[in-house]
């Protein structure tokens, strides 16, 4: 492997984020611009990002009972020390900025946004002080696991459920990065924070 970006991969504020998503439950993925597996909201189950269809054919199959409207501890998939960002957390991050790159342009193997203090001008995989890659793994969808828009949008999880109850995430694409909601049961991907 290339890389010499480490687990921590932005530190803003008091917060650390990691340079990596989520893969199986408790490990990071290969490298920065490793899709890793996607999540439901609450849930320390993961899918495939790649897979296509939905079902049993990209994992244990897609759950759809009640996950709960808080990401507790016991459900947490990232690594030991680290977890969920909140709302909070990824409003302070897209704050600082962020750039699209489409896959090869800037060593990025797959599309993605640079995030961080450097976002226009950092590059995979030794040029990436202050700086955090997310690949746009796009998403399954609720109601059956089939996967979507991947290569064109990002959505990540936050562990904030808003006055509607339902859950905040990260979501971008080539246009723009913002902050939405999303369905309890849609698969997303996560990246953590210490």
């Amino acid at each position: 492997n290339a890389y010499t970006v480490s687990v921590v991969g932005l530190v803003v504020g008091s917060t650390t984020w990691a340079g990596m998503n989520v893969d199986v439950p408790n490990t990071f993925a290969a490298s920065p611009d490793a899709y890793g597996q996607v999540y439901q909201f609450n849930r320390k189950v993961g899918y495939h990002a790649t897979s296509p269809g939905s079902g049993s054919a990209y994992g244990s199959g897609w759950i759809t009972d009640f996950p709960g409207y808080s990401w507790s501890d016991e459900e947490n998939p990232c690594p030991s020390g680290w977890h969920v960002p909140s709302e909070g957390d990824w409003e302070a991050l897209n704050a600082i900025g962020s750039s699209w790159a489409n896959a090869g342009v800037r060593g990025n193997a797959v599309a993605g946004r640079f995030f961080g203090f450097r976002s226009a001008s950092c590059s995979l995989p030794n040029d990436m002080a202050n700086c955090i890659f997310l690949p746009a793994v796009g998403y399954r969808n609720s109601n059956d696991g089939a996967l979507y828009s991947q290569g064109f949008e990002g959505y990540y999880w936050s562990s904030t459920v808003n006055s509607t109850r339902l859950p905040t995430r990260l979501n971008f694409s080539s246009s723009n990065s913002i902050l939405s909601e999303s369905g309890l049961m849609a698969g997303h991907s996560v990246r953590c924070i210490k």
